[in-house]
């Protein structure tokens, strides 16, 4: 019987472990340099942390875009003795698995291909003149395109996913990363902890969400589904600044005609 236990338990160790893949949710971090924190999207810091604090993450998070277009995500934090609560910037948090994946896309900002490689009216069709099926006829939805345009972006942070553009992003918390081969599942929780997961595929210099699966309807759902099959690649400060300025020069052509 003793004998039995002892291999049902290393059977149950071995799923465990197996199980954690890439990477297993842990509450439990350090931080890896001296720096401020904050009140939920407050811009004046109301504390310190120190070098190699222990500290636990609690369940809130929020990115702040950045003028170049990327995000800080602030994570929830609670000192091990209770007495500090508040926000962090994620880069100063180093996890006890901080390795993850090694991918090259893993906390690297990402914006769709075809920003660059097609043309605006391939980024109208995309995203704008979808709107026609909602009522608006096309010089009401090119005028959209006019005062709205910006890129949809995808980020996988450590902890977190960011999906959406300026006008509307999406942040998920990630609990783990399944891999196959050049398939990555994640499984993540939106802000009501509902449970999802997509997977992205990736070949080297691109990646597509190309499954995505809920049980329940999650927040801002429609910015993954409207994202499926869709190729990001690494955003490009100059390539893009060159994109609004194409988009601005055929919207003004368009509305001259």
């Amino acid at each position: 019987m003793m004998a039995f236990k002892r291999v049902l338990f290393t059977f149950v160790m071995f799923l465990t472990v197996s199980y954690k893949n890439v990477f297993c949710e842990d509450n439990e971090v350090i931080i890896n340099s001296d720096c401020e924190y904050y009140c939920y999207s407050h811009q004046a810091p109301v504390g310190w942390l120190k070098k190699g604090q222990t500290v636990l993450i609690l369940d809130y998070y929020y990115p702040m875009e950045r003028e170049d277009g990327n995000f800080n995500i602030y994570v929830e934090i609670q000192t091990i003795d209770s007495k500090t609560i508040g926000y962090v910037d994620e880069c100063n948090i180093t996890y006890p698995d901080n390795d993850r994946t090694a991918a090259w896309w893993e906390n690297t900002l990402l914006t769709r291909e075809y920003y660059y490689k097609g043309n605006v009216e391939e980024i109208y069709q995309n995203e704008y003149a979808l709107m026609m099926d909602e009522g608006l006829d096309k010089e009401q939805s090119i005028g959209m395109m006019k005062h709205f345009f910006s890129e949809n972006r995808l980020l996988v942070s450590r902890g977190y996913l960011i999906i959406g553009n300026s006008q509307g992003s999406a942040i998920y918390k990630l609990a783990f990363i399944e891999r196959n081969g050049q398939n990555y599942t994640f499984h993540l929780t939106d802000y009501s902890k509902e449970e999802f997961r997509l997977t992205l595929i990736e070949d080297g210099s691109t990646v597509a969400i190309i499954d995505f699966g809920a049980s329940n309807k999650i927040y801002y759902q429609n910015l993954i589904e409207y994202s499926l099959n869709v190729k990001y690649a690494k955003y490009d400060d100059e390539k893009s600044k060159i994109v609004k300025s194409n988009v601005i020069r055929w919207i003004q052509f368009q509305l001259s005609e």
